[in-house]
């Protein structure tokens, strides 16, 4: 089936703008994850000054079950990190 030009044009442009919304949509989230995982650093940290205040005032460190009621564990904290220099 032979299309007219300016259908064609139509087509192209429509389908070029839906490729830019698309490349919008996925930028656009990119500070969302920077934003989670400051937040979730900073959660750690006031995780990390609750233990050292709960050792201080039962001589006891938080159990396990307590930090994971606090903060889900990240597969990042399970990793362990080498320097190879």
């Amino acid at each position: 089936m032979l299309v007219s030009r300016p259908i064609r044009i139509i087509r192209v442009t429509i389908r070029i703008t839906q490729q830019l919304l698309c490349i919008i949509r996925l930028t656009s989230n990119y500070p969302t994850l920077i934003s989670s995982s400051e937040r979730d650093e900073e959660r750690l940290e006031e995780l990390r000054e609750l233990n050292r205040a709960t050792k201080e005032a039962t001589g006891e460190y938080l159990s396990d079950e307590e930090i994971k009621a606090i903060r889900t564990p990240k597969w990042t904290d399970r990793r362990e990190f080498v320097d190879n220099d």
